[in-house]
C-alpha cells in the first residue's frame, strides 16, 4: 500500500477517536519513546562479577548491600560523553539504577521533583563507584 494512501487511512481511523482515546494514545506513544532512549540497565550481582564490569557500584544508606552494574544498552554498546557523565554524576546515577537514563527534568536541565534527585539529596542512598 502506497504510504500515502496509509496516513490517510491512519488520519481517518484517528479522526474518529474520542479526546480521551486520542490523549491515551499519545501518553503511550510518549512513553514508547522516552523507553526507547535508555541507554544502560542496572544487573544486580555479588561484587566479584560486578567488579568485571565497567560501570561497577555498591550501594550505600537506604541501599546498603545493593551491588552490581549498569550494562549498556545502546544499539553500538557504547556511551557518548553526555551519557558518561551522566553516570558520573551521583544524582543521575540513581535515576539510571531506576529508569536506565535520568529523570527528563535532569536530561533537560530544569528544576522539577526527581524523585531520584530528592532521595540522594535529602535522604541517605545512592551508588558509590566500586574501584
Amino acid at each position: 500500500m502506497p504510504k500515502r494512501k496509509a496516513n490517510e487511512m491512519s488520519t481517518k481511523a484517528l479522526n474518529e477517536f474520542t479526546d480521551q482515546q486520542l490523549n491515551d494514545l499519545k501518553e503511550t506513544i510518549d512513553e514508547i519513546l522516552w523507553k526507547r532512549k535508555r541507554f544502560v540497565k542496572w544487573v544486580e550481582c555479588d561484587t566479584k562479577e560486578a567488579v568485571k564490569h565497567k560501570y561497577a557500584f555498591k550501594g550505600h544508606g537506604y541501599w546498603v548491600g545493593v551491588v552490581g552494574y549498569f550494562r549498556v544498552i545502546t544499539k553500538d554498546g557504547k556511551l557518548n560523553e553526555e551519557q558518561e557523565e551522566w553516570l558520573d554524576d551521583y544524582i543521575t546515577r540513581c535515576c539510571c539504577y531506576y529508569y536506565g537514563q535520568p529523570c527528563a527534568y535532569l536530561q533537560h536541565g530544569e528544576d522539577g521533583e526527581c524523585e531520584c534527585r530528592l532521595g540522594a539529596e535529602y535522604s541517605d542512598f545512592g551508588l558509590k563507584e566500586i574501584k
